[in-house]
This record gives structure tokens, C-alpha cells and sequence, in this order.
């Protein structure tokens, strides 16, 4: 059976039986499925049978192929039972037919798999008609179920449980299975490594017995060599000589009992001498030419390897012959063993398993060996692709495993590949015993979900009981009903709580009508004060005594209950002074409402004062038209003048670091307009205007990479790569050395093997120089200044870490991430600096995904930079 049908197979099974089950103890509860105890005995029963089959064939404990006439027949019968206690039906309408339907579905499903028709393919017959069954019979046990509360809650967790229990089931199955099945293709790829390794090794043999072969022709006749090697000799004399050397090479075979192909080849490549003699022209002129043979006379040294030669496949090995003084001789010696179907039969005759192995060329198989396998048109394919990419892979194919792995030396393209084939009977076997130990742990969760939802269901709908007839009996009139459940929990609780609901009904009704012509009132009076308004509202009647206010005003005004305000006098809760300090009038106007703009005076001592603007207008709703109140809406303002100082600082600021370095450009060119320099004060002067056009480009740089970062936050634009962690780091520190000097030490920590990150390498590398910049200018200790890179502990992301041991003054760079934020005011400063390091650090930190950490002591302070490593997932070609 193939994964999938085992799969669709499991979780049809494990709906039927949980529904069956659901559906025989939902049937034993009189007047929720069967009207009469007969009705109800018949869906009992039918229930039962249908959960004894889905049980065992999902738990393949029956096996649906060897009797599917007989498993037919027995759900069929399950089916007509619970048909025939469905004509006495007490649920719903809707029930009846939607389980007839689901019987039905049944029915129909029973008749594929008598039948043996696959539905969906890879062998999944019946089990899709299985499993809608069970969902049809589980909604209409759902609608049959909800007008009771146990039913409903039986139904709905039995149902939730379902739910869950499947999707588990699913994936715990799938994992399960390509588990047993990786396991299997690793074990079979290991084999035909193995026998990649044992073709290899033949090449190996082969150099031996050419070595032998060309040692013994250069001790016996080399001078024949020698006269073969040359083209200038006589027709007859090199006969003659080719006539000796094949007879030496012949005594040569014989006597090393080399039983492989013999090939002499001369210096252009043309075998001479064939031992055989036999052998065919073609294979001995191919693999005369081998690119390993024809390597071999180029370097003059021996070399080996594996080969197609045509349909065959050879491990050959060429070694240089020698004349009789040492010289090189005329050509090379060949010995090419065949990796034929005797090697491969010898490679798996001891093997218990029926195994098929296979040397494939990219275009045909050269030879093969064992039973069964794929067709040749599929080993080929599988055979050229392991060659064209240089590494073997492996799937299942009609019923069998398949792997295939490349046949070459590490330095040679490969030719051939090794196909290896095994019956996956034995994976097959493994995953049916996993997924039946899963579909039991399923099936007993599934009765345990079910069993404790009907005893919750009856021991909360008993009390729901009590308590539905006493309300049934008040709603009648009957205010002396009493639920009166005793329980220790939530559902005893709303009972007493619903017996003095109650108690108190028959007192309040009179009070009750009366609040609400008082409710409707205020409601309309509340409305007019509240409409339309977001700002923070105080509403005070005709004496002045605060009525009414909105959250914003509590929050505003520094209440902590806005009920503590009311009945206060309104210039009492609204303590609202103007600049020069005297109080402001809340009293309403007579016409138009009036702007008012001053301070709210806090009621803590030591708080700042609150600048507020709002207006002060006059309450209809008195009598004859007269003003009833007044209501004040104001609005905190802090936030507007904070953004108007901030402004302010950024333009002190601005002009304060524009200024440094137009000086000195300016000095130096009036300078050279008023007189010719030396060439000592011309270098020195074009010194002095490189150094401030250099500040104001890095000023400029800042201010654009803060505004390109702030306006792209958080998003991987296309300037984002791979960046090489230490390379980067390295980078940051050689620019660092060059600008410090000999003022401060610059030290390297990055440990090897940290995974790239995906960034964009300038804004990294800024931010990093910002941070390096920071350390050196206010640590006063003058202690090194330490660069370092570390992976995070779930290796998420890689940490750009810089560290001073500058001592207290170091943590003051604690809180000033903001914009434009110094430790100084701008106008007083002893340092230089637009106040935008941290904060563009921080926004760098954060388009790439991550985050600025700062850590402050007193020995020194650590600021990290963490940025997102290069997934796996992410490296893989798309």
C-alpha cells in the first residue's frame, strides 16, 4: 500500500470509528436519536459494528485487500442496522436525511472497495468514500445533538477532538513515513557507495597489472619499444618488433594470470600490440584513446580511472613504457578490466536481500546484474543525471527503491554511474507497523476525548437544567423560583447568584422603571456634552460643580478615578493659570465659545506644569433657555512644543557642525586669495580643505543615510547581500586605526565560522563606525576599543558588538537613541557631532530586521548591533 492510500486510509478509519462511537453512546440516551428503546437498540448496535470494522482495518488488524467481498458485506449490514433505528428518528429534520445520506455514502464506498477500483490512484480505492461517510454521519449526530447541552457539548468536542486528533495524526504520519523512508534510501545510497568505491578499486588492480606488464617490456624489450617509437625506422624492421613485443606481452599475461584486456599504445595514440588478439579493433582504438591513456603519455606517468567505451565499461590504468637506458619509450601499456555483469553478479552473489545493481553510461547500461528493478529507459535517466550534476540521488519507483551514485576518480569528469534497486516490501512493512501503533494511540485518545465531553456535558447540563425552568417559571411571573443548585463552582456560583438576582427582581421592578426615564434623560444630556469630542472634556452644571469628564481629562488632570471629581468645584478639578501665573476664568461666555491657552497647575509637588489650549462654552438645557453649565475641552500641547525645540536644537546643531568645518575652508581660501602659499603651505593649506570638505561629506553622508533608513524601516531592500561577518568587521577597524592613531588601541574579536548575514554592507559598516566613533570620544579611560562579532544563542542572528572600558561617563550613552539627542546642550558642547550616531545606528539596526542593545556600568558600556543571519532556506537556489 503507497504512503498516501496508508494516510487517507488512517484518518477515513479513525473518522468512522470515532463518529461510530460518538453516534452508539449518544443512541443509549433516551429521546436524543431514537424515539422508542427498540429505535434505540438498532443504532446502537449498527454503530458498534460499523466501529468494530473501522477498527480493524484502520488499525490493520484486517486487511482490506484479501477479503474486501466479506468487509463489504459487514459494513453494509452495520449500515442497514443503523438505517433501520433511523426510521424511528427523535432528532432533528435535518438529521434523518443527512444520516441516511452519510449510510448511503457507506454503501457506495463498501461497493468500490468489493470491486477493487482506485478512486484517486496510487492505490487509494474506497478510503475518500470512507471518510466523507463519516463526516456526513458526524454533522447530522451534530444537528441531532444541539438541543440538548450535553449533546452539544459531547458533539462539539468529540468534534474538536476529531479535528485535532487528525491533524496530529497526519503529521506525525507523514513525518513517519519520509523518516522510514530517508532511513531506507540512506541505507541503499551507503550500499551503492559502497559499490562505487569496489568499481573504483578495479582501476586500482588494473594500474598494478599494467605496472608489471610495462616493467617487463622494458627489461625484455625495450630496444623493440625503442625501434616501435620510431616513425623514421623500416616497414619490416617495426613488424618484426611488434611481432616480439606481442608474443613478451602474451608470455606477460599468461604468466601475471592477467585475464583483462592488454593494449600497447605508441606515442600518437595507436594501439600496436592487443592482447587478445581478439579484441575488437573499436574497443582497443577507443580505449586507446581514453582521456586517461591519453593523460598518461602527456605527463609520462601513470594514471587510472573508469571509462565508457561504447556499451562497456572499463577500470583501465595506462602506464609509460621505458627503453633499455631509462629513457621514455614509445608509448604506454593498457590494462582495462571490464566492470561487466560477471563483477556485478560477484558484488551481490552473497547478499540475502534481492538486490539489482546496475553501471549505466549516459546513454544505455553497460551492465547489470540481480532481479527486478526499473525499466532501462528509467535507470538511464536516473544514471545521467547523477552524472551530469556529479552527485548521485535516489527516490522510490514503482514499488522499489532507487539510488544512483557517480563511478569516477576525484579529479576526472565522471561516465558512469552505479544503479542500485531494492523491493521496498521491508519499508513498506516498518511504516504499516508505525501507522498502526499511531492509529491505537489515536483511536484511545479519541474514547478518552469522548468520555470525559459526556460527563462534562451531563454534569454542567444539569445544573443549565435547573436553572433554564426557574428562569422559564420568572419569565412566566412566578418571581419565587429558585434554581437553588448546589455546586462548588462557576455553574453554583451563577446559580446563587441568579437565586438573588431573583430575590432582589420582585423589589426592584418599581426602581428599575423609574431609572430608566432618569436613564434615558442623562443619556440625552450626555450625548449633547460628549458628542463629536476627542479632546479632554469637564462638564460642570450652573454652580460650577464638575458633573461629568471624559478619560482624557482624567488622564489630563492626573485623576486616578474620574468619579473623584465630580460634585468638586470645576476651578478646583481645572487649575488653569495663564503665563504670568494668575488663574484663568472657566466661567462660561455669553456668546461664542472662548479660547483659552494657558498652564494646568499639577496637583503633585515637584510636577511641571501641563501647557494646554482649549475653549470654555456655555450648557443649554435650563430652564427658559438659560445657561445650565459650562463645559471646557482642552488639549495638552506638550508634544507640539517639545517638536518645536527639537527643531530648534536640530538648527543649533546644524549650524554649529556646518560652521567647524567651514572655517578652516574659509580661512585657508581667503589665504590664497590674498597671497601665494609655499609648496610646504600649499600641501598644508589643501590639507586643512580636504580635512573640513571630508567632515562636511561625512556630515552629509550621515544625514542621507539617516533619511534613506528612517524612510525604508524594516524593510530588506535590493542593496541588501550576503556580507562576509569578519570581512566586514575587519574593514570597520582598519578605517578606525587609520583615524585614531596612536590615541586609542582598536582590538578584533571574531571568532571563525560565524554564517553570513544579509545586509547592506555601506550602512553597516556606518553604523558600526558611529558606534567605534562614540567609544573613543567618551570613554575618557583610554583603554582599547574593542570590535567584536558573536551568533546569538538560537543562532538567529549575528551580534556587532563594540565595548570600551571608559568608566562612568560611558553611560551616558544610555537613552540617547532619540534624533538629534547629545549629551550636551548645542551651543555649549565640548564635543563635536550632530546627535544622530545612536539614532542611526538604532534605524540601521532595525531596516535589517533587528535591534540596538545597550548595555552601561561602571567599568564601561557594550552597544550590539543584531542583525539576522542567512538562513539555509534562503542560501538554496530558487
Amino acid at each position: 500500500m503507497s504512503t498516501t492510500a496508508t494516510l487517507v486510509q488512517l484518518a477515513a478509519e479513525l473518522t468512522l470509528f470515532v463518529v461510530a462511537v460518538a453516534g452508539a453512546g449518544l443512541s443509549i440516551r433516551a429521546g436524543l436519536l431514537g424515539l422508542d428503546r427498540a429505535a434505540r437498540m438498532l443504532l446502537v448496535a449498527g454503530f458498534l459494528v460499523l466501529a468494530a470494522v473501522a477498527f480493524g482495518v484502520g488499525s490493520l488488524t484486517i486487511d482490506r485487500t484479501e477479503a474486501p467481498v466479506a468487509l463489504a458485506a459487514v459494513r453494509c449490514a452495520g449500515s442497514s442496522i443503523v438505517a433501520l433505528g433511523a426510521l424511528r428518528w427523535a432528532g432533528s429534520r435535518v438529521g434523518r436525511p443527512t444520516l441516511l445520506g452519510g449510510l448511503v455514502a457507506l454503501a457506495v464506498a463498501a461497493v468500490v472497495e468489493a470491486r477493487g477500483i482506485d478512486v484517486l490512484g496510487d492505490g487509494v480505492g474506497a478510503e475518500p468514500l470512507v471518510l466523507v461517510a463519516g463526516v456526513v454521519i458526524g454533522a447530522a449526530l451534530v444537528v441531532a445533538g444541539r438541543h440538548t447541552i450535553p449533546g452539544r457539548i459531547g458533539t462539539s468536542v468529540a468534534g474538536v477532538l476529531l479535528a485535532v486528533v487528525l491533524l496530529v495524526s497526519f503529521s506525525v504520519s507523514a513525518v513517519i513515513s519520509r523518516t522510514v523512508e530517508d532511513e531506507a534510501l540512506r541505507r541503499y545510497g551507503d550500499r551503492a557507495e559502497a559499490e562505487a568505491a569496489a568499481a573504483l578499486a578495479e582501476a586500482e588492480l588494473s594500474l598494478q597489472e599494467a605496472t608489471l606488464v610495462a616493467a617487463g617490456l622494458t627489461g625484455g624489450r625495450g630496444a623493440d619499444l625503442a625501434l616501435l617509437g620510431d616513425p623514421e625506422s623500416p616497414a619490416a624492421a617495426r613488424d618484426a618488433a611488434r611481432g616480439r613485443v606481442a608474443a613478451a606481452v602474451g608470455e606477460l599475461a599468461e604468466g601475471l594470470a592477467i585475464e583483462a584486456p592488454i593494449v600497447v599504445v605508441a606515442p600518437d595514440g595507436v594501439p600496436v600490440v592487443v592482447e587478445p588478439a581478439d579484441l575488437a579493433s573499436a574497443t582497443a582504438l577507443s580505449l586507446a584513446g581514453d582521456p586517461v591513456v591519453l593523460e598518461a603519455l602527456e605527463v609520462e606517468g601513470p594514471r587510472q580511472g573508469v571509462s565508457a567505451v561504447g556499451a562497456e565499461a572499463y577500470a583501465l590504468a595506462a602506464v609509460p613504457t621505458r627503453a633499455t637506458d631509462g629513457d621514455t619509450g614509445p608509448g604506454a601499456v593498457v590494462v582495462a578490466r571490464p566492470l561487466d555483469d560477471a563483477f556485478l553478479q560477484g558484488r551481490i552473489a552473497s547478499d540475502s536481500e534481492p538486490l539489482g545493481l546496475a553501471i549505466v553510461t549516459r546513454e544505455e547500461v553497460a551492465a547489470t546484474s540481480g532481479s527486478g528493478g526499473p525499466p532501462a529507459a528509467a535507470v538511464v535517466r536516473r544514471a545521467r543525471a547523477a552524472i551530469d550534476v556529479g552527485v548521485g540521488d535516489g527516490d522510490f519507483d514503482d514499488g522499489r527503491a532507487v539510488v544512483a551514485r557517480v563511478v569516477a576518480a576525484a579529479d576526472a569528469p565522471p561516465q558512469l554511474a552505479l544503479v542500485l534497486s531494492a523491493p521496498s516490501e521491508r519499508v513498506g512493512r516498518t511504516r504499516e507497523d508505525l501507522y498502526r501503533s499511531l492509529f491505537l494511540v489515536a483511536m484511545l485518545a479519541g474514547l478518552v476525548g469522548i468520555a470525559l465531553s459526556v460527563l462534562l456535558g451531563e454534569r454542567i447540563g444539569g445544573g443549565i437544567r435547573a436553572l433554564t425552568a426557574a428562569a422559564s417559571r420568572i419569565r412566566e411571573g412566578d418571581l419565587t423560583a429558585r434554581a437553588a443548585v448546589e455546586r462548588e463552582d462557576e455553574l453554583g456560583e451563577l446559580s446563587s447568584t441568579f437565586d438573588a438576582m431573583a430575590v432582589s427582581l420582585h423589589h426592584l421592578t418599581d426602581d428599575l422603571r423609574e431609572a430608566a426615564t432618569e436613564e434615558g434623560r442623562l443619556r440625552a444630556r450626555l450625548e449633547s456634552v460628549f458628542s463629536g469630542v476627542t479632546e479632554a472634556v469637564v462638564a460642570a452644571d450652573a454652580e460650577h460643580r464638575v458633573t461629568d469628564l471624559n478619560r482624557a481629562a482624567a488622564e489630563l488632570l492626573g485623576l486616578a478615578d474620574a468619579d473623584d471629581a465630580v460634585g468638586r468645584p470645576l476651578e478646583q478639578v481645572v487649575d488653569l493659570v495663564g503665563g504670568d501665573g494668575a488663574p484663568l476664568s472657566l466661567a462660561p461666555p455669553e456668546g461664542a465659545p472662548r479660547v483659552v491657552a494657558g498652564h494646568l497647575r499639577p496637583g503633585d509637588d515637584g510636577a511641571e506644569p501641563v501647557p494646554v489650549l482649549g475653549t470654555v462654552a456655555s450648557l443649554g438645557g435650563g430652564a427658559g433657555g438659560a445657561r445650565s453649565g459650562v463645559v471646557v475641552v482642552l488639549r495638552d500641547i506638550r508634544r507640539e512644543q517639545a517638536l518645536e525645540a527639537a527643531k530648534q536644537d536640530f538648527l543649533a546643531t546644524i549650524g554649529h557642525e556646518l560652521r567647524t568645518p567651514l572655517t578652516p575652508i574659509k580661512g585657508y581660501a581667503g589665504l590664497l586669495r590674498r597671497r601665494p602659499p609655499s609648496a610646504d603651505q600649499a600641501r598644508s593649506w589643501a590639507d586643512g580643505i580636504t580635512a573640513g570638505v571630508d567632515r562636511l561629506e561625512q556630515m552629509v553622508d550621515r544625514l542621507v543615510t539617516f533619511a534613506a533608513v528612517t524612510a525604508g524601516a524594516g524593510t530588506a531592500g535590493p542593496a541588501h547581500e550576503e556580507v562576509d561577518v569578519a570581512v566586514l568587521v575587519d574593514a570597520v577597524a582598519r578605517d578606525w586605526r587609520a583615524r585614531l592613531g596612536d590615541e586609542r588601541e582598536v582590538v578584533v574579536d571574531v571568532p571563525d565560522g560565524l554564517p553570513p548575514i544579509r545586509a547592506d554592507e555601506a550602512q553597516v559598516r556606518l553604523a558600526l563606525g558611529e558606534l567605534v566613533d562614540n567609544a573613543a570620544r567618551f570613554s575618557t579611560g583610554g583603554e582599547p576599543v574593542v570590535l567584536r562579532a558573536e551568533l546569538v544563542d538560537d543562532a538567529s542572528a549575528v551580534a556587532l558588538v563594540v565595548a570600551d572600558g571608559g568608566g562612568p561617563a560611558a553611560a551616558a550613552l544610555d537613552g540617547l537613541v532619540g534624533v538629534f539627542q547629545q549629551g550636551e546642550a548645542a551651543a555649549t558642547r565640548s564635543r563635536d557631532g550632530l546627535g544622530l550616531g545612536l539614532a542611526l545606528t538604532d534605524r540601521v539596526a532595525r531596516a535589517h530586521g533587528g535591534r540596538l542593545e545597550i548595555a552601561t556600568s561602571p567599568a564601561g558600556t557594550i552597544v550590539s548591533i543584531l542583525v539576522p543571519v542567512v538562513t539555509a532556506h534562503e542560501r538554496e537556489p530558487s
